[in-house]
């Protein structure tokens, strides 16, 4: 078995979470990115003072976000997951948006090229939960999910309230205007047909000048 092979056991809810991901990759034509390994992990746990909860450490060893991470694919609802090597602190990834314990908040995935960003929260006691927080242009982080895996349920049903507040932004910012877009194209959660675009990052790039405009 390789070093960073992951397999949990029969109905684990972590496991079926991100099969659910990995399937909804597939059908979107996204490739995850190659799994990171233990060594790597713990060597990244290390350099943060950290034990990650089992759900961050599994997303990490499975799907280690999308191929190329960070300069790779947007998925159908404008998300980028980056990979392990790329995640870094708020205080270092975007220290124009410095907050209290930006140094602790670890971002792991942007929302339509750095509209806003999502990050870890890490815990104080080793294997607690990291509740995710979105962090936008300004303000305080807003947490949106208890922990990463109730992040990735919640993408699954393509919340907008979850992947793009607009309690963060004013009516017409960029952020917001998408969050209208999601809701009119995904009206319902439970889709079973789910479109699917060739180009997100070209997308992406005219939607955004679409809203400078």
């Amino acid at each position: 078995m390789a070093e960073h092979e992951v397999h949990p056991a029969r109905d684990d809810p972590i496991a079926e979470v991100l099969a659910a991901v990995r399937l909804r990759w597939a059908e979107e034509g996204i490739t995850p990115a190659t799994p990171a390994t233990a060594a790597e992990l713990e060597e990244f746990e290390a350099g943060y003072g950290v034990r990650l909860p089992d759900d961050v450490r599994a997303w990490f060893l499975t799907l280690n976000g999308v191929e190329h991470g960070r300069d790779g694919a947007m998925d159908g609802l404008f998300v980028t997951f980056w990979n392990l090597s790329q995640v870094r602190p708020a205080a270092d990834e975007a220290p124009d948006r410095r907050f209290p314990g930006a140094e602790r908040h670890l971002v792991f995935a942007d929302y339509l090229l750095w509209d806003h960003a999502y990050a870890l929260r890490l815990p104080d006691e080793p294997g607690a939960p990291t509740p995710v927080v979105v962090l936008f242009a300004a303000g305080k982080p807003l947490q949106v999910a208890p922990s990463l895996s109730a992040f990735l349920e919640t993408w699954l049903e393509a919340d907008a309230g979850v992947l793009a507040p607009v309690v963060l932004s004013p009516p017409n910012t960029l952020g917001s205007r998408l969050r209208r877009l999601v809701e009119r194209w995904f009206p319902e959660p439970s889709r079973e047909v789910k479109p699917a675009m060739r180009n997100r990052r070209a997308v992406g790039r005219a939607l955004s000048r679409f809203a400078r405009e």
